[in-house]
């Protein structure tokens, strides 16, 4: 081995590695693995990477839905913070002396944009 190794290489040839230094010397045995010894062989990469897992398909579909569950959670959280910054503004520039109208409470209740009515109204993100 140590002979292959110290040869000089023809130029414009990249020298032996070591891996073709030991088969060349040892020579290919079948059922026998470099480092794993004799036994079957582990499946190469070109047979691994074709494999793939029953459950990869349902678990991709899953991923999708809740990629598109957690988009529509971002459009809904848009759409109450321009509504919360507009009901600010609608609060702040009709109720001066602080009440509220029962109209206004009304729709509100009725929208779903109250969700707790206490000594204090709070609407969505509004305090």
């Amino acid at each position: 081995m140590v002979k292959l190794q110290n040869q000089p290489t023809p130029e414009g040839s990249n020298p032996l590695t070591e891996e073709e230094i030991f088969y060349e010397v040892l020579g290919v045995r079948p059922g026998y693995k470099r480092g794993l010894g004799h036994g079957k062989a582990p499946p190469s990469r070109n047979r691994v990477a074709g494999y793939e897992h029953p459950n990869v398909n349902q678990l991709r579909t899953r991923a999708e839905e809740a990629e598109s569950q957690l988009e529509e959670l971002r459009a809904g959280r848009k759409r109450l913070k321009r509504h919360k910054q507009h009901t600010r503004r609608n609060f702040n520039n009709n109720n001066a002396s602080g009440t509220i109208s029962w109209r206004i409470l009304v729709v509100l209740l009725q929208c779903g944009m109250i969700y707790e009515f206490n000594y204090f109204l709070i609407c969505v993100g509004v305090v």
